[in-house]
């Protein structure tokens, strides 16, 4: 197991699961035949870092040694399903943050129009169930509606946890029970959803391997929200969303402005609430130096990380699986722990 798999160019390095290779290429070609088959088959739609897609695959590989050749067809297509729902959820979120651009481009609703945007991420979410349906039509009814039930609530999950951000109020009143609520919501239910799609897909159907799953995809998906909440920070200007950090100005939410609001005083969180854009950020970030905030949201990625390593390492799967998994994940956590240096 020496082999790397690259990810997008400047993505980094990660760590390859056994056959990898062959579902990737699976997985590439579903996502080119159905971008091509949409009605805006946009650069702006691309693969991604195939972060979701790959967990899906773990998912199989944690009670199956290998693919076989009859089910790489239909991991790669489920993969894509998958990541359908992300796409939808960023066209979204780039217009609920007013972010200008995605990587250097200009948003999707800045080219096409909010109306567009709207109907288009509907469009994408209804490929992406069509796309599921069509993978687990093909396996048994157990397996179907599970699968099927599991999706639906991921998306109830990923919708309430959108509602309950734009809910959040001032700057001043975000708190870390509710960031950290939305978050569960926004992100790690779909980090999870992909593990047990892949698990579900390779034939498992036991209640206690999927909990497993689940615990380990929450804590998962949280550390890998905290690097994005961190992002804004470590350097004010953003080129790739097109201006300065809207979630901060914005009242988004974010775990380091939530942490914060746990250490500031009262005179400092009233004068969150009077300053304005650049004076505000100004202010933030001195606030957030003087309490090291940064360093603190960085020690609890750490922690929560090992945790998930260690629910991996006790878990019932194949020592192999867990190796390669553990391997992989940290993989993935040096990558995004290096974009903020």
């Amino acid at each position: 197991m020496n082999e790397i798999y690259w990810g997008l160019k400047n993505d980094g390095e990660y760590y390859a699961a056994p056959e990898e290779c062959e579902f990737i290429k699976s997985y590439e070609n579903s996502w080119n035949n159905v971008i091509a088959n949409t009605y805006f088959p946009s650069e702006k739609i691309d693969m991604g870092h195939k972060l979701r897609p790959r967990l899906v695959y773990w998912g199989y590989l944690s009670i199956s040694n290998c693919v076989n050749s009859t089910d790489i067809d239909l991991l790669g297509k489920l993969g894509v399903g998958i990541e359908l729902i992300h796409k939808a959820s960023l066209l979204l979120d780039d217009y609920i943050d007013k972010d200008l651009a995605r990587h250097g481009k200009s948003s999707f609703y800045i080219e096409y129009g909010i109306e567009r945007m709207i109907m288009y991420s509907l469009n994408l979410l209804s490929k992406s169930l069509e796309l599921i349906n069509e993978v687990f039509s093909k396996k048994s009814s157990i397996q179907y509606f599970s699968s099927m039930h599991s999706i639906i609530l991921m998306l109830n999950s990923m919708t309430e946890g959108v509602l309950r951000e734009l809910d959040l109020g001032k700057i001043s009143t975000q708190n870390i029970e509710e960031v950290q609520t939305i978050m569960a919501l926004e992100t790690s239910e779909l980090i999870s959803s992909s593990l047990v799609s892949g698990y579900n897909l390779a034939g498992g159907d036991d209640s206690v391997e999927l909990n497993i799953l689940m615990n380990i995809g929450q804590k998962i998906g949280f550390v890998f929200q905290l690097f994005n909440d961190l992002e804004p920070f470590v350097e004010r200007i953003h080129t790739h969303k097109g201006k300065l950090n809207i979630d901060v100005i914005g009242e988004r939410k974010n775990y380091c402005i939530a942490l914060l609001n746990e250490l500031t005083n009262s005179r400092e969180k009233k004068k969150l609430d009077l300053l304005k854009e650049n004076k505000l950020e100004d202010y933030i970030f001195s606030l957030l130096q003087k309490y090291d905030v940064l360093n603190l949201v960085l020690q609890e990625c750490k922690n929560t990380f090992s945790i998930a390593l260690i629910e991996v390492e006790k878990s019932d799967f194949s020592p192999s699986w867990k190796e390669h998994f553990s391997s992989f994940l940290s993989s993935v956590y040096a990558v995004s722990n290096s974009r903020l240096n």
